[in-house]
């Protein structure tokens, strides 16, 4: 076994995290926002800061309420299997994240390549909401005709709410969902406030839904595209798949004011580039399979050589 004393020293960053947990679960206040302050002054994003302080008050909490139990039992005071919740299984994520946020944040690949597919015949904005919160602010100042957002599982809830609030700001805008989530699950996304859900591919569909709507045409038959009717959600022809080296490239210049906040683990700023999609295999936990339809898809190298020659980030990540 090595010997400590040999051992290169922790990062400054680690050091501080571990003494905020520490000072969080300790009820210190005061010692944890040293600590804040002190990674802040390192560079250490927000959301691992956040993340630190939410895991620790869970476990300060869960503590406490083990001590209250075991007094209650002793001094006969309640019956805690009656009055008690059991304790979470495992510690809550951070209460601003979704999908994994707290420890990167990609850029959004999948809108850059939808807005490629309506410039430039159309005005695009692309509003990324996990840094811009001001949606109200978005709206009233670009004042779309139409708006799409983009989902996994894990976003379904607050996309329903995100285009509820949409609506009762504009009820005129045509909302459409779209994502991984609506290509395997599109019913999910029945709601009144949603007016079209797109599964698979969206460039396409989506130009098309652009297309007619511009022109007060039915939105009706569009390959991959769904409709809510009587309740229930009217689902067209899947799609078909487009070779990836036919898409537009990403319109990575409309998350230019984000880009720098784009990032994973030590990465900063880190941009995304598609090389695939699909997969071959039918893992059971695997949905990725399912959104490429079984195939697997690739992109010739000179495209992705060609790609790669436009993007300025140092750090890359493919998808």
């Amino acid at each position: 076994m090595p010997n400590p004393v040999d051992a290169p020293p922790l990062h400054p960053s680690i050091v501080a995290l571990v003494a905020l947990a520490a000072n969080v679960a300790a009820n210190h206040p005061k010692q944890g926002l040293c600590q804040v302050e002190r990674l802040r002054d390192l560079g250490v994003p927000e959301a691992h800061i956040r993340a630190v302080v939410d895991i620790a008050r869970h476990l300060r909490e869960e503590a406490g309420a083990q001590l209250d139990t075991r007094f209650d039992e002793q001094a006969g005071i309640q019956d805690p299997t009656q009055t008690r919740a059991p304790a979470p299984a495992e510690p809550p994520k951070a209460p601003v994240t979704l999908g994994g946020e707290d420890v990167f944040l990609f850029e959004p690949l999948a809108l850059e390549y939808l807005a490629a597919g309506l410039l430039p015949h159309h005005d695009v904005k692309i509003l990324d909401m996990r840094l811009d919160r001001d949606l109200h602010r978005a709206l009233e100042g670009f004042s779309p005709d139409v708006v799409g957002i983009t989902a996994y599982t894990v976003h379904v809830k607050t996309v329903r709410r995100t285009f509820e609030t949409i609506k009762s700001l504009d009820p005129r805008v045509l909302t459409v969902a779209g994502g991984h989530h609506a290509t395997v699950r599109p019913r999910d996304f029945l709601s009144s406030a949603i007016d079209v859900v797109v599964s698979g591919e969206g460039i396409e569909p989506l130009r098309q839904v652009v297309a007619r709507h511009e022109r007060g045409e039915s939105l009706e038959g569009i390959p991959g595209v769904g409709l809510p009717r009587d309740g229930e959600l009217l689902l067209a022809d899947p799609a078909p798949l487009v070779p990836l080296d036919e898409a537009p490239l990403p319109a990575r210049e409309l998350t230019a004011p984000y880009r720098r906040h784009y990032y994973s683990e030590w990465m900063r700023p880190l941009a995304s580039i598609r090389t695939s999609k699909g997969c071959p295999y039918r893992c059971r936990f695997c949905a990725l399979w399912k959104i490429a339809g079984g195939r697997y898809l690739k992109r010739r190298p000179e495209c992705v050589v060609e790609e790669l020659s436009r993007i300025e980030e140092l750090s890359l990540i493919h998808i």
